[in-house]
């Protein structure tokens, strides 16, 4: 049961019912590859890799109105969900393959860069029907690609203490279909990232102090016209200040 608006008399609460069945196929798999090397004076640590992610859903689905609530007398059991059949099905499938690269550079004793990037092909789709075969027959896929890049610099204060600055972008394929079948953009994000990282007693006892800003853009909402269905909300923010400390105390305790 979804809740919808209150009525003009302040005393009953619009309703909706959703009843869905939902069959999800999910495949996934990843290949990493690690090595180490030299280039003159400067060290090497790369990172090579692949992973591809598949899925599919088939929802039979209900959407209807429901009953009204008296919000200062309630009665419920007003639904019978056992006499709800099914009218219409939602259907979608979604493919992603991501190829990446990354190299930790060691350019001397106290100064590291990470250069890195990653590559996705991202393959989604959803739509409805009054039944799953049209809805399989009505599908239309978006294609996306993009390339994000990942950059890091740390430069070691004391054996023991080091500070980071690092850039980022993320990629992400959206979900979800909205009240005319038509297929969302993807998100993207950026984030900047800031802070001072610390060990001590060899290694047992880090600690982390970083400030980061993040912003991402297409995300999705419920549509406030039709709540069974989404819409982009635009662009977010989160920007604050993280610390952690964490470490084994002793050979049984880790905190």
């Amino acid at each position: 049961i979804l809740a919808s608006s209150l009525q003009a008399n302040n005393q009953f609460q619009n309703r909706w019912i959703l009843k869905s069945n939902q069959d999800v196929d999910t495949t996934s798999t990843n290949l990493d590859l690690q090595g180490r090397f030299q280039t003159g004076a400067v060290g090497h640590r790369v990172l090579v890799g692949v992973d591809h992610f598949r899925a599919r859903t088939e929802s039979p689905q209900f959407f209807g109105a429901a009953p009204p609530l008296d919000i200062f007398q309630p009665v419920y059991g007003q639904v019978r969900w056992d006499t709800i059949a099914p009218t219409y099905a939602f259907y979608r499938k979604e493919s992603w393959t991501g190829v990446y690269v990354q190299d930790q550079l060691t350019l001397t004793n106290r100064w590291q860069v990470l250069l890195g990037g990653r590559f996705d092909f991202v393959s989604t789709g959803a739509t409805s029907g009054v039944d799953l075969a049209a809805a399989r027959n009505a599908l239309q896929k978006l294609e996306d690609e993009q390339f994000s890049p990942r950059v890091a610099l740390l430069y070691r204060l004391h054996p023991m203490l080091s500070a980071y600055t690092s850039y980022a972008r993320s990629f992400s394929g959206n979900n979800g279909r909205s009240a005319t079948d038509e297929p969302f953009d993807p998100q993207q994000g950026l984030q900047y990232e800031v802070g001072v990282k610390g060990e001590a007693r060899d290694g047992r006892l880090t600690s982390t102090v970083a400030w980061f800003h993040l912003t991402k853009d297409n995300l999705l909402t419920a549509d406030p016209l039709n709540p069974q269905f989404q819409v982009l909300a635009g662009e977010a923010r989160s920007t604050g200040l993280e610390a952690d400390v964490a470490g084994q105390l002793t050979p049984r305790l880790t905190l």
